[in-house]
């Protein structure tokens, strides 16, 4: 439901063409997914064997920060290059699917965001939660498709997968840390994400022409660790 629904009821209210649009902007999107799927298998690993560990909390917290700051700079490229890759990959008929793909990165970076700030169900082997959030989360996404696509076409089903993984994203921190707290450091990820906006922002007002296109968004993303620096984000060992 979670990841086929949208095409579903697109169908019922789109034409084909659009659907196939969607699927190829949806499709580059979830570019980030790469990214999750290789660090995933090492990372429950790592979450147990940290457990018996005195500092174990303040270590999961501090590789939270570390892993999510790498996550949003994945999905920051991909939302940012998005236009572009697309126009080199696809055939002018299927360049309308850029918008889609910012959109689907968002929702893919808060599915790494529930990876992430979940630990604490597994932690206390409390795994009958993962289904209640998973249902509530494919909920959202239905319902999000009903409300969204009548007004906004494949954009409408494109941020209903966001809200989707909002709620899945959000229940699983809090159950998470009713469970196992751990002391996520907060003030730190805000000085990440405040960068990425705003590297998104300004790469909105990138020329149109392709290759001045890419060589700005390209020195955006390399101003996003340095606009992290210079929000305090690193401490002085970390510098």
């Amino acid at each position: 439901v979670q990841n086929l629904a949208d095409r579903r009821i697109l169908a019922a209210f789109v034409s084909m063409s659009e659907v196939g649009l969607y699927s190829v902007g949806y499709t580059f999107g979830t570019a980030v997914k790469f990214a999750l799927s290789a660090f995933e298998p090492a990372w429950q690993p790592f979450v147990y064997a940290q457990m018996s560990k005195p500092e174990g909390r303040q270590t999961l917290a501090r590789l939270v920060t570390y892993v999510l700051s790498g996550f949003i700079f994945c999905a920051l490229g991909v939302a940012v290059l998005g236009r572009e890759v697309v126009r080199l990959m696809t055939a002018p008929a299927f360049h309308a699917a850029a918008p889609v793909v910012p959109v689907v990165a968002l929702a893919y970076l808060l599915h790494g965001v529930f990876l992430l700030a979940s630990i604490g169900i597994g932690i206390s082997k409390k795994a009958r939660y993962y289904p209640i959030v998973t249902l509530a989360s494919a909920g959202t996404n239905v319902a999000g498709n009903l409300l969204l696509i009548p007004r906004f076409g494949i954009l409408g089903a494109a941020w209903a997968t966001v809200a989707s993984y909002v709620v899945m994203a959000g229940l699983g921190l809090l159950i998470s840390q009713r469970l196992h707290p751990i002391p996520f450091e907060l003030g730190r990820l805000a000085r990440v994400v405040a960068p990425a906006v705003v590297v998104y922002a300004v790469s909105l007002l990138s020329p149109e022409a392709f290759v001045p296109a890419v060589a700005a968004k390209c020195a955006l993303l390399l101003a996003f660790p340095v606009l992290v620096v210079a929000t305090g984000a690193l401490t002085a060992a970390e510098r």
